[in-house]
């Protein structure tokens, strides 16, 4: 039973009796457990919910009446990270990815699992990743994912200590159609050095490796070998020779 939002479609959603987790209205079953039965409205007819985002309310409002001992697991979702979406190793690969707050609390072995149930899959950021890659601050450990999808240096800053040093996936600061666009004045201002200094360093830079390249050849044992072998050859006498 999609749902036209300006041109973009969006799934309405049961929520399974089962395991309690939501599907689209459109699967012929809970794609978490296979169970066949949705939760029922208060006229006996399932239950209809009209997007994600509801079906999210709900969720967030569960996830924060959990136990303390829920919310102190180091593995569980971050509050903060509860929609973004994310992949299970343990599942097929291509099984849906889920959001975050999508996890199950198992509360007799006291651990956050796949919302598959038939998965083994445990923990947030152990067998359980965001789907977009994340950095690292190098000062208070925050992870998150860059806003925009904007993974160049610039951008990087971490939302709760404000640090610009982090590990993860980085791109180029600059595009190839970026960088032939530019200017000397603007290549210059984002390199440090012009067009002509770069090229004069990687001139030096090939002319020193070739000037090595050339001294160490000369003084291998090989070299010194093959010029006594061709001191030898020339001694030999024609009369020596096959022809």
């Amino acid at each position: 039973m999609p749902y036209d939002f300006g041109g973009r479609k969006m799934s309405s959603y049961f929520r399974c009796s089962g395991c309690r987790g939501f599907y689209e209205t459109d699967l012929p079953c809970c794609k978490y457990c296979r169970g066949v039965v949705p939760m029922n409205a208060a006229d006996g007819s399932p239950c209809v919910f009209p997007d994600r985002e509801s079906c999210r309310v709900i969720q967030i409002a569960e996830y924060e009446r959990l136990p303390a001992e829920a919310m102190k697991d180091r593995f569980r979702p971050p509050s903060d990270e509860l929609a973004v979406l994310c992949s299970c190793l343990h599942c097929p690969p291509d099984a849906p990815p889920f959001e975050a707050v999508e996890m199950r609390w198992l509360a007799d072995v006291k651990k956050w699992a796949c919302p598959e149930t038939e998965c083994g899959g445990l923990g947030f950021d152990f067998d359980i990743h965001p789907v977009a890659p994340r950095w690292k601050c190098a000062e208070c450990g925050k992870k998150w994912s860059p806003p925009g999808g904007n993974y160049k240096p610039s951008n990087c800053k971490c939302p709760v200590c404000g640090c610009r040093n982090a590990s993860g996936m980085f791109d180029d600061e600059h595009s190839e159609e970026e960088i032939e666009a530019m200017t000397d004045e603007e290549y210059a201002k984002a390199f440090g050095r012009t067009r002509a200094e770069e090229e004069a360093e990687y001139q030096r830079f090939t002319e020193e490796f070739e000037r090595r390249e050339k001294a160490e050849k000369e003084a291998s044992p090989e070299a010194k070998t093959d010029d006594d072998n061709g001191d030898e050859d020339d001694e030999v006498d024609d009369g020596d020779m096959p022809f």
